[in-house]
């Protein structure tokens, strides 16, 4: 009759596994440590926050989703929603439900938007608020919370300077997250505002350490992360000046 190694006391089973050894010789491997680790593989993917960023916009929309496990960033996916020529309702459902399919594929965790700047044409303001508005309402109806950064403050975070280009951007994307081809500008602008997340998401959790081991006051203590400036931030002087290359 076989009886299974986990029904057996733990005591009883150490004396089994070493009589059973110096007796034939064998190396007896329980499932005990298998599940151990299943355990810490099922604690990796809990530490693990999935970023979805959007570049909205009511022609070409785009969006990158990244993974960070302690403060490393993983590519999962990026791309473009390409909206049809028609009337923007139809653009603006098109948005909607690609990204409700997006989300139903990857299952996000947090997700991060361009806030709306002013054009110098009003007419296209009011339809890139529009379809941002789209992509928020699609995110928030998966209860995903919502976090927002100028476009500024992105480029600031990824590229060490506000005025950053397309071009720089999309060099900077490809470096930091060790893509083989350079991405759409589209897309390298949605995994440019998911990774100024990640790395707000860090540099909070630094403070939060600090204020604990009361390295810092509880007036300089951060308790929401829109109330943080992202050009103020070390974490991205420090990092923009290694990386930085020309290009």
């Amino acid at each position: 009759m076989f009886i299974p190694m986990q029904t057996l006391p733990k005591k009883l089973c150490k004396h089994f596994q070493s009589w059973h050894r110096n007796n034939i010789g064998i190396k007896i491997t329980t499932r005990i440590k298998t599940t151990t680790t299943n355990t810490t593989k099922k604690e990796q993917r809990s530490s693990t926050t999935r970023i979805l960023g959007i570049d909205p916009g009511s022609r070409i929309t785009g969006f990158g989703i990244i993974d960070v496990t302690k403060n490393k960033s993983c590519w999962v996916q990026s791309g473009c929603i390409r909206t049809p020529d028609d009337a923007l309702p139809i653009r603006l459902k098109a948005i909607f439900q690609s990204l409700s399919d997006i989300l139903d594929e990857y299952k996000p965790t947090e997700m991060a938007i361009e806030k709306v700047f002013m054009h110098n044409n009003p007419d296209s303001a009011l339809k890139l608020g529009q379809a941002r508005g789209t992509a928020i309402c699609a995110v928030a109806n998966y209860d995903v919370p919502v976090y927002e950064y100028t476009p500024r403050e992105i480029k600031q975070a990824i590229v060490g300077k506000g005025s950053a280009t397309k071009v720089q951007i999309q060099h900077m994307i490809k470096a930091l997250l060790s893509l083989n081809e350079t991405p759409q500008e589209d897309a390298a602008d949605a995994l440019a505002i998911a990774l100024s997340h990640a790395h707000l998401n860090a540099t909070l959790q630094q403070y939060q350490n600090a204020a604990n081991n009361g390295e810092v006051t509880k007036k300089n203590s951060v308790q929401d992360l829109n109330n943080i400036d992202l050009k103020d931030m070390s974490i991205f002087k420090r990092s923009t000046r290694k990386r930085r290359t020309k290009i």
